[in-house]
């Protein structure tokens, strides 16, 4: 199976992606190719942004782990806002994706 997975350099996608490269392919949608490539191995095909694909129909599954993180601030009803747009506007520059650790 082809999967999309978006924000995949994050906590929950450092974890995931291992998992699923035994028995997938897989390309990371990310702002930084350097960090997809810091975080994974060849096998796993880096892309920087959503209109160098001319459509999603090769792809079986998207997973969207996109997002501002939830734990390192109070949820004040800014901070609320922000993480919904930031995992209901991926394609936009809102929000924080986690460095590689």
């Amino acid at each position: 199976m082809k999967i999309l997975i978006t924000g995949g350099t994050g906590l929950i996608g450092q974890a995931l992606i291992p998992r699923l490269l035994t028995e997938h392919q897989v390309t990371v949608l990310s702002r930084s190719v350097a960090k997809v490539t810091q975080c994974f191995d060849e096998s796993v095909t880096p892309l920087e942004r959503l209109d160098d694909l001319a459509h999603l129909n090769d792809f079986d599954a998207v997973i969207n782990l996109a997002g501002e993180p939830i734990a390192d601030k109070r949820w004040s009803e800014q901070q609320k806002g922000i993480i919904c747009t930031s995992r209901w506007g991926p394609d936009r520059k809102t929000g924080g994706e986690n460095s590689c650790q």
